[in-house]
């Protein structure tokens, strides 16, 4: 028992930013859909910064004074509709999420919408999805739905479409649907490709059904979806 404290204890100790934050400890997760790094696109808070070199997933560390606004931006590379990104505190709590281009901020009055991602059961067939909800949306509201290309990524659509912003302006919800991987492991939606001929989900009923599902469960407006 005591080497395993031994060990903790200087895993805590010589690990910079553990034992020189005197703020708030925040965690960015760091993702791309296709795989190779985020091509050049880095995030910043304040003036620091850091990018994904390489592969689909990776997080940092940063140091913040919360009592305060810090400014977030994530761009700069090619390929923005890959990028996707979580910055959450210390105790697991999200208080930002986004792609590229991304402009806003965090702690002191700063307030950041929150793109969730979810599940959807579709006859057996686990489908993914990000849905954001405007801070000031009200009932009834209007349902946009955002959806990648061949290769793209639901997450990724986030900050390349900037379609958060104009839902923060309108009023309405936007739901970011996530196609299937094919044989060759690239995300797309079944609409007849040749190279998808012995592909049978049906997309269309997927999108109908998630459609139904989201205006039950939040209110949204059937008529303007």
């Amino acid at each position: 028992m005591k080497k395993y404290l031994y060990i903790v204890f200087c895993v805590l100790l010589f690990n910079p930013i553990y034992s020189q934050c005197d703020d708030s400890l925040l965690l960015l997760t760091m993702e791309d859909s296709w795989g190779d790094g985020w091509n050049g696109n880095t995030f910043c808070i304040n003036d620091e910064c850091t990018t994904l070199a390489s592969g689909s997933f990776g997080t940092e560390e940063f140091c913040v004074n919360l009592e305060i606004e810090n400014d977030i931006t994530c761009g700069g590379g090619s390929w923005p509709e890959e990028v996707l990104w979580t910055l959450s505190d210390s105790d697991g709590t999200t208080l930002a999420t986004g792609g590229s281009p991304f402009e806003g901020c965090v702690g002191g009055s700063c307030e950041n919408g929150i793109t969730e991602f979810f599940e959807f059961n579709d006859n057996g067939l686990i489908r993914d999805y990000y849905l954001y909800q405007p801070s000031s949306i009200q009932d009834n509201a209007p349902l946009v739905f955002v959806l990648h290309g061949l290769g793209g990524s639901a997450g990724g659509m986030i900050g390349y479409t900037g379609m958060n912003a104009v839902a923060e302006e309108y009023g309405f919800a936007v739901c970011y649907a996530q196609g299937i991987s094919d044989q060759g492991g690239t995300n797309f939606w079944n609409v007849g490709y040749e190279m998808h001929q012995n592909q049978t989900v049906d997309d269309v009923a997927f999108l109908s059904s998630l459609a139904n599902y989201l205006q039950d469960e939040y209110g949204f407006d059937s008529q303007n979806t």
